[in-house]
């Protein structure tokens, strides 16, 4: 699941790289959802909410689809 959530996004958006790249995408997602008492991972959220690893993303709309 997880190559192919990979797959799907990088067949139809630009490469990936370290810096932030706004899309105007709009995906569904899916993954194992957790909330991790450690907020040192780089992009946590405060409340330590996390999605990983993620197993499925369709993308709705953007990066040539829809």
């Amino acid at each position: 699941g997880m190559i192919a959530a990979r797959d799907e996004f990088t067949r139809h958006c630009p490469h990936a790289t370290a810096e932030w790249q706004l899309l105007g995408a709009s995906v569904d997602v899916s993954g194992v959802g957790f909330w991790n008492p450690v907020r040192t991972t780089r992009g946590a959220l405060p409340n330590g909410a996390e999605l990983r690893p993620l197993t499925n993303l369709h993308i709705d709309a953007g990066c040539g689809v829809g």
